[in-house]
């Protein structure tokens, strides 16, 4: 961002009175259409502070380029999602307005035993720090400020400017089927089709936090976090339907965070620490870097990284683990070829259990609809178990996609295990699972070496 200073002050000063106009003008339509709901107060919008950053820098850099660009940006994040997300809140249209308004539960808890389960959860994970980063002091305290799904969701991170994930038309018209054709109550229907995306949202944590950058890296660890609460946020039950696509290639990165630095990365999410002391300077300015770079590259509006090629981020979470120079790494290519080999690893641990578990369930995840009709939102279920490779050079797990996977699922193999069996003479592994319960036992063979060569484990 070096040369945008002022330009990027300049450009955060205006945020504040667009947001403003947005939520006036939209209130305004509600109004003259008949359709506000009554008791509404218009709210005050604002943009999450460390997206803010990275916004503002985007659009000066387009604006100084003439690429238009940036009021192309601006037209995103500050008039079509604000207004998305005050329609959501603010509406008398249905599901909208049952969907958001209507009581949760009575005496302080929600009818919702999915999601109550993985906010305990949340605090469980977050211990000490989850008053600051959730906004109460237990579980019950949140469940109780929060009666309906509009008070919940209002008062996570991006509830202040983007409407909330799954609120949108295709995902509504799920949910109204549910409730008509499924003939499921709005508390049962809500649980099953909304507990995960409400994690998602949930797992951000609090609006004033100091968020990694990029924000490629914040939507990893919130990912990772997520799953530790909620498993099947990405890796569904048989029954499940509200799986998010996907989620399990940013959450490996996250989990690669903390196999490497600990449990202080969810503090530094939680706004307790901060990300220096957790991970040290050079990842943190290394990070931030190389994602403004990817920026600069593919003038993503998103602001995320390649969510389908994690590698290079993998890598450099390694070494900077392995206290190695990060520097001299021009770009997210340099990284990319970086062998595994070359990297120093630390000693196994528990945690590479973890990470072993997950890359094999997420071999047994694929894409689908959350309907009949091909239009359908994208959610994640569960498959039955295909041929699954181990590529120990690359410290990576793949397996064939399914129909609607755009490619074939990867993920992280923990390094550490992946040098000792490389030692071993190993260099693939083939894993065919005669059915997902099997993966524990297939990890722990892995694990302990009994299948450090070419074989079928059944």
């Amino acid at each position: 961002m070096s040369g945008l200073g002022e330009e990027v002050a300049a450009v955060k000063e205006r945020f504040a009175p667009r947001l403003t106009r947005t939520v006036a003008s939209t209130w305004t339509a509600l109004a003259n259409a008949r359709r506000l709901r009554a008791g509404s107060t218009p709210p005050t919008l604002s943009i999450p502070p460390t997206l803010a950053g990275t916004l503002a820098a985007a659009i000066a850099l387009e604006e100084k380029e003439g690429s238009g660009r940036g009021a192309l940006l601006e037209s995103h994040y500050l008039d079509l999602m604000p207004r998305l997300r005050v329609t959501q809140l603010a509406t008398l249209a249905e599901p909208e307005h049952t969907l958001f308004h209507t009581p949760l539960g009575e005496g302080g808890r929600w009818h919702l035993p999915r999601l109550t389960g993985a906010v305990e959860s949340l605090y469980a994970q977050l211990g000490a720090d989850g008053e600051r980063a959730l906004g109460e002091p237990t579980a019950a305290a949140f469940i109780a400020a929060r009666p309906t799904l509009a008070h919940l969701y209002e008062r996570t991170l991006y509830g202040r400017l983007m409407p909330l994930l799954y609120g949108y038309p295709g995902d509504l018209a799920v949910l109204t089927r549910a409730l008509t054709v499924e003939g499921l109550p709005l508390t049962a229907a809500l649980d099953r089709h909304f507990a995960a995306p409400l994690v998602h949202e949930l797992a951000h944590l609090a609006a004033d936090r100091d968020a990694l950058t990029p924000p490629y890296l914040d939507e990893c660890v919130a990912g990772h976090l997520g799953v530790r609460a909620f498993p099947e946020f990405a890796f569904p039950s048989e029954d499940s339907v509200d799986a998010l696509y996907h989620t399990y290639w940013l959450a490996q990165v996250g989990q690669a965070l903390v196999r490497c630095f600990g449990d202080d990365v969810l503090r530094a999410h939680a706004g307790a620490l901060a990300w220096q002391e957790a991970i040290g300077a050079p990842l943190v300015e290394t990070a931030a870097r190389l994602g403004w770079q990817e920026y600069r590259r593919t003038r993503a509006p998103h602001f995320l990284s390649d969510t389908n090629h994690p590698a290079p981020w993998l890598k450099l979470i390694f070494l900077a683990r392995a206290g190695e120079p990060l520097d001299a790494f021009a770009d997210l290519a340099a990284l990319d070829a970086v062998p595994w080999s070359a990297i120093a690893v630390p000693p196994e641990d528990a945690r590479d259990r973890q990470i072993l578990v997950d890359a094999l369930r997420m071999m047994c995840v694929e894409g689908t609809r959350a309907g009949p009709r091909p239009d359908d939102p994208l959610r994640a279920r569960r498959r039955s178990p295909p041929p699954i490779t181990i590529d120990l050079d690359a410290c990576e797990v793949r397996s064939p996609g399914g129909p609607l996977d755009p490619i074939a699922p990867r993920h992280l193999f923990p390094p550490s295990v992946a040098a000792r069996l490389r030692n071993a003479g190993a260099r693939e592994i083939i894993v065919q699972l005669r059915a997902v319960e099997a993966i524990a036992e297939v990890a722990d063979a892995l694990l302990e070496g009994s299948a450090a060569r070419r074989s079928v484990i059944a």
